[in-house]
């Protein structure tokens, strides 16, 4: 299959309807919701249970903040197994897809053994999805049905498939479905029919080539995600309680803090709501089964339950065949919101795609895995013969001599396929790239540096490869190297909008390798009005997280009052006002520091006299230098939290730093709720106006606490310790990641990154 046309990375290539859609639901026993819901056994959506028909057929409702009239019936109504259909179409393909194709063939004993042995399992993979299918057409082709020409048709295009050794399991299904047909049942004249090897083969082209697992949008997640934080406070708490998740509010100490300062009991139990919300909204989205810090928030009961909402749909399809790639061009999605009656599919390009270029996909789920890891489950299956030949196996095959790798450019690339077999090996700059991107995002930067390098000997002045090389640097921790990497790529490419960034932020700080001092550069006079001192803040967790007191603020009234000055004349005066998009990963409503030349000279006094000298009290010179003088200034920003309109919170997620700090711009009584939460403390921490929060980004779990009336302005900065030593050091190798996130789109509003990092612009 090839691309029709040319299309943008994130783009769709094409849509198409699938044969046939499976839920996963449809292969386990629908248990009653922890959530009080029940749902449709077969497209998933959300039922009304008070009131049971005897036909188990009941009527589709929303989700809605006054559901929960019925939550006592449903309880009392439905029992642990039952299945429920929505309508007399969903209970109607339940009976289709269960008798294999017929009410005759339920009644077997050796069917509902089948279904027992194959089917009806807890976690269905794609082996027995593709198990499940095969055993349909199967029998559709042995008793001629009216639709076995179209079946039969499909059968002749998987005996191009290579011949392969029968599995245990299969032959064991075989046995199973053969014995309930004898030859004088059959219809089919073609006697080949019968045989082990066509079933064998059937499942095997189903597995390899035609069954997709898409992610499914559950109804509950759904109306959590897009309606829950936009609830009236009351329908708020109530649908909570309908869901019925322990979700973390406030633990006992907070609450009675903030009941012994609260001038009004009710904010305190707006507050806990609000952060119910928020964690649940979050832990919907994705992040609590994939950060163990998050998962500890919730009891088992209740992580558990939202696992049950991360739906999988299988998908056959084929009319989509393509080969398997470990670097692949596009991912098979699918829109579930409608439930599986309305599944289609679209191949997404994972990077810009031409007209007529050959099209991949990754038939393996985990592609962070080097050469034997992803070997090992291919071979699982395409079976113990298959070796991969992509682009990507090649080059790593071959890595020992990359120094002498044939890297081609457009003007001398003839074919990719008769390169990839020359000694040394040839490859397309672009392919190189592809590959040190994808090590990017698997946290391998010394690998992705040393790709960008071999690019860079035949595109020296290709802008996005240079600013991808000095971001590798950047993630590894080595600051100063990759500020003078940007500064010398851009006098090659100046136009090129990150490494202009990058170079404007060195200029505004200061910050520029061999310069003077961010003292020298400062002409602030009121710099030195307050000064730190060793007892004016608090240790929160040793070594990682420091406030200061009350009575010892950082910033003076006037100062906090002109800064929020500054931050709004010039949203008031820029196009678009405050920015919303620059960190991709967790979103802040902001103002850059940088860009606003009076903030900006403030805050580098500020950052001089103050805030580093109080970083090296907390953290110790050993860590951040004399002085705080190892601490670089990456970005800081003014955020504005808006209980009214816009962004009144910000989702648990880790800096992209080594330290982070926030400075509080107004008064506590402006503004209810707001703060720092700090996972491991277990609160969210408010400093006073003026008073400071300092930590370690990278390390603690954090985020913004919701704010519930009021406006909070606050200062954040990103800062960043260099490394002097060991430049050939490869970080640790990070949690795996999955090939949903190969690419990110910005667009879709139901792509959240939270439980993430902030990201500078450096979207691989």
């Amino acid at each position: 299959m090839i691309a029709r046309r040319g299309v943008k990375k994130g783009q769709i290539l094409e849509t198409i309807d699938p044969a046939i859609v499976l839920p996963s639901s449809p292969l386990k026993n629908t248990r009653i919701s922890f959530f009080s819901v029940c749902f449709c056994r077969i497209c998933g959506d959300a039922l009304e249970c008070a009131d049971l028909p005897d036909d188990g057929i009941i009527q589709r409702v929303q989700l809605l903040p006054n559901f929960c009239d019925g939550k006592e019936k449903l309880r009392q109504g439905i029992k642990a197994g039952d299945w429920h259909y929505c309508s007399v179409v969903c209970k109607q393909k339940a009976s289709d897809l269960y008798s294999l194709g017929g009410e005759r063939r339920a009644e077997h004993d050796s069917t509902k053994q089948f279904l027992e042995r194959i089917v009806l399992k807890q976690d269905p993979d794609m082996d027995d999805i593709a198990l499940f299918l095969a055993a349909i057409i199967y029998c559709k082709l042995l008793e001629g049905d009216d639709s076995s020409a179209r079946y039969k048709k499909f059968y002749e295009g998987c005996e191009k498939t290579a011949a392969c050794d029968i599995h245990e399991r299969v032959m064991e299904c075989w046995v199973i479905l053969r014995s309930e047909i004898s030859a004088s049942e059959q219809h089919s004249e073609d006697s080949k029919l019968l045989t082990s090897t066509t079933f064998n083969t059937i499942y095997k082209c189903i597995r390899r080539q035609y069954l997709h697992q898409i992610p499914a949008m559950h109804p509950l997640t759904n109306y959590i995600q897009n309606k829950l934080l936009n609830l009236p406070g009351d329908a708020l708490k109530d649908s909570l309680d309908y869901i019925g998740v322990a979700i973390p509010g406030l633990d006992l100490l907070e609450y009675k803090d903030m009941i012994a300062n609260a001038s009004d009991t009710n904010s305190v139990e707006k507050i806990s709501t609000w952060r119910k919300a928020v964690r649940l909204v979050q832990a919907v989205n994705g992040n609590i089964l994939d950060d163990e810090e998050l998962t500890s928030m919730f009891d088992k009961k209740s992580v558990a339950s939202i696992a049950k909402l991360r739906r999988m749909y299988f998908a056959f399809c084929p009319d989509i065949d393509l080969q398997h790639s470990c670097l692949p061009d596009c991912i098979v999605e699918g829109d579930t919101d409608k439930g599986a009656a309305a599944v289609k599919l679209s191949l997404i390009a994972l990077h810009d795609i031409k007209k007529d270029e050959p099209l991949t996909i990754s038939r393996i789920d985990d592609l962070t895995g080097d050469i034997d890891e992803r070997q090992a489950q291919l071979q699982r299956v395409f079976g113990s013969d298959f070796t991969c030949n992509c682009v990507r196996c090649n080059c790593e095959r071959h890595w020992d001599d990359r120094d002498n790798f044939d890297v081609r450019d457009d003007s001398n690339d003839d074919s990719n396929d008769d390169g990839l077999k020359r000694l040394p090996p040839a490859f397309h700059w672009m392919q190189l790239k592809r590959i040190g991107d994808l090590a990017m995002q698997h946290a391998k930067y010394k690998v992705a540096c040393d790709f960008y390098n071999l690019v860079l000997k035949v595109q020296p002045k290709n802008g996005d490869v240079l600013h991808a090389r000095c971001a590798s640097f950047l993630e590894r921790g080595y600051f100063n190297k990759a500020q003078e990497m940007w500064r010398e790529a851009y006098k090659v490419c100046p136009d090129h909008d990150g490494i202009a960034l990058h170079v404007k932020k060195q200029d505004a700080y200061g910050q520029i390798v061999g310069s003077a001092s961010t003292a020298e550069l400062s002409s602030c006079a009121s710099c030195a009005k307050l000064q730190v001192q060793s007892d004016s803040f608090i240790t929160l967790i040793p070594s990682k997280g420091f406030v200061t007191k009350p009575d010892c603020p950082i910033l003076s009234s006037e100062e906090c009052a002109q800064a929020i000055q500054w931050a709004e004349s010039a949203a008031e005066s820029r196009a678009g006002g405050w920015t919303t998009s620059r960190h991709y990963a967790v979103p802040t409503t902001d103002i850059p520091i940088h860009e606003v030349p009076p903030l900006l000279e403030w805050f580098k006094g500020v950052l001089e006299s103050r805030l580093r000298p109080l970083l090296a009290m907390q953290f110790g010179e050993d860590e951040v230098g004399i002085g705080g003088s190892g601490v670089f200034i990456h970005d800081a920003f003014v955020v504005r939290y808006d209980a009214s309109g816009g962004q009144n919170h910000l989702p648990l997620h880790r800096d992209q730093s080594t330290h982070s700090f926030t400075i509080a711009l107004n008064s506590l009584s402006d503004y209810d709720g707001g703060g720092t939460y700090i996972a491991s403390i277990k609160r969210a921490v408010r400093p006073s106006k003026g008073g400071a929060l300092s930590f370690r980004g990278d390390e603690l779990l954090h985020g913004g606490d919701p704010v519930v009336s009021g406006r909070r302005y606050i200062i954040v900065a990103f800062c960043y310790v260099c490394k002097q030593e060991r430049l050939l050091e490869e970080v640790p190798k990070l949690k795996k990641m999955k090939l949903d996130g190969l690419f990110h789109k910005p667009d879709n509003k139901n792509d959240s990154k939270t439980g993430g990092s902030f990201s500078f612009g450096f979207q691989f």
